[in-house]
C-alpha cells in the first residue's frame, strides 16, 4: 500500500524517475497484486523507448504476466497484458511461455495451456522440463491419462531428463495405483 502510495505521490509531482527505478516500482507493484499500476508503468517504460528485450526487462513482464500475483479485479487479462507487451516490442522467452503456460493451467484451461505450448514450438523456442512438469501435474491433477500419455511422449521423443518429470510420472504412476486400489476395495 505504501509503495503504490509513494508511486502515485512522485508520478503526480511528475518527479523524475530514472528506468531502473521504474522498473523497481513496477516489479514491486505487480508482486504485491498491483497488476494495472504495474502495466501502467510499463507504459510509461516504452514511451521513454525503453527495450523490452533486456534480461531485466523480460523478467519484470514475466512478473506482470504471473497470474499467481495477480489480485482479483485487476482491469486487464493476462492476454491483453500479454498482446501490450509485444506490441511494444518484448519478445517472449521460455520463461514468459512457462509462465503464460502455468497461468492457464491455473485457469483450469488446459487447451489454450496446449496452444500456448504450440505457439512456443512455432517461435523456435523449445519447451523445457518446467514446460512439461506443469502440464504433466495439470494431466496428473484432472486424472487425464490421455493427456499423461501426450506429455510423456513428447519427453521421450526429444530425450527431456530431469528430476522434476522423473517425480511427476512416479507421483502419477502412483495416484493410479491408489485409484486402483481405492476402486477394486470399494468393488468388494
Amino acid at each position: 500500500y505504501h509503495l503504490k502510495k509513494l508511486y502515485e505521490i512522485m508520478a503526480e509531482l511528475n518527479h523524475p524517475m530514472h528506468e531502473n527505478t521504474l522498473m523497481q516500482f513496477a516489479s514491486h507493484l505487480a508482486k504485491a497484486g498491483e497488476t494495472d499500476m504495474a502495466l501502467e508503468i510499463l507504459q510509461k517504460l516504452k514511451n521513454y523507448g525503453s527495450d523490452f528485450n533486456t534480461a531485466p526487462m523480460l523478467s519484470l513482464c514475466s512478473a506482470v504476466l504471473d497470474r499467481s500475483f495477480r489480485r482479483p479485479g485487476a482491469t486487464h487479462s493476462e492476454s491483453a497484458i500479454f498482446e501490450h507487451m509485444l506490441e511494444w516490442g518484448m519478445k517472449p522467452n521460455i520463461i514468459t511461455y512457462n509462465i503464460l503456460v502455468k497461468n492457464s493451467v491455473d485457469a483450469g484451461n488446459k487447451s489454450t495451456a496446449w496452444q500456448i505450448h504450440d505457439m512456443m514450438v512455432e517461435s523456435g523456442i523449445e519447451p523445457d522440463a518446467y514446460t512439461y512438469s506443469i502440464l504433466l501435474n495439470d494431466s496428473k491433477q484432472r486424472m487425464d491419462s490421455e493427456a499423461i500419455e501426450a506429455v510423456m511422449g513428447l519427453v521421450r521423443r526429444k530425450g527431456v531428463k530431469s528430476a522434476y518429470i522423473v517425480n511427476d510420472v512416479l507421483d502419477a504412476i502412483f495416484q493410479n495405483i491408489i485409484d486402483d486400489v481405492s476402486t477394486r476395495s470399494e468393488e468388494h
